[in-house]
């Protein structure tokens, strides 16, 4: 009966993607699931959904459903594909980032080109299901992408430094809390560990 304050997409009076029965999202704020690209081991042989699995099913806990943001890196054109229609088949909002700074931008503005406004859609819940890594002591990095050697992707692996910096608080709502299911997250590297920063 009213606009979207989150004023999402085109038509601001469409609720829950068109699919009320699944979601609902009596506010219009926003819950964020971000989800790794083609895990590659190592011996080149992908483990292809992961991440995205992981990222579907959290998203089918949530009330009110979610945006599901993927690293667009090592898939295929048909796993691509399949991961689209994955989304659309659950009536899930899903947007391909292939960097950090354009997750960043998804964050803070609601579009991956920073071209959004966030002020009337605070993120209400945030997830990451990716790999993480220490690079040096102090130095600690979630990776949204592997080669095919198994080593980051350096543009999108996103460093503690970059996210306590580059990220606006203001983003989040009040009470939001984020969970990293990435290894290493407790582990002390230098002056703390990347769940104290």
């Amino acid at each position: 009966m009213s606009e979207d304050p989150a004023m999402s997409g085109l038509n601001w009076y469409t609720y829950c993607y068109n699919n009320p029965i699944y979601f609902f999202d009596p506010t219009g704020l926003e819950q964020i699931v971000v989800s790794g690209g083609a895990y590659h081991p190592g011996d080149g042989k992908p483990y292809q959904y992961e991440f995205v699995d992981s990222a579907l099913l959290q998203i089918s806990q949530l009330d009110g459903g979610a945006t599901l943001l993927v690293a667009d890196t090592g898939w295929t054109p048909g796993q691509r594909d399949a991961i689209v229609q994955a989304a659309e088949d659950r009536g899930i909002k899903l947007v391909l980032f292939s960097s950090t700074e354009q997750l960043t931008s998804y964050i803070n503005t609601g579009r991956i080109d920073g071209s959004g406004n966030r002020a009337n859609d605070p993120i209400t819940g945030f997830y990451v299901f990716a790999h993480a890594y220490d690079v040096t002591a102090g130095h600690y990095a979630i990776t949204f992408g592997l080669d095919m050697h198994g080593n980051a992707i350096q543009n999108l692996s996103w460093y503690t430094e970059d996210m306590t910096t580059n990220i606006s608080s203001s983003a989040f709502a009040s009470g939001c809390v984020s969970y990293f299911y990435s290894c290493r997250t407790g582990n002390t590297f230098g002056n703390g560990n990347f769940a104290q920063k």
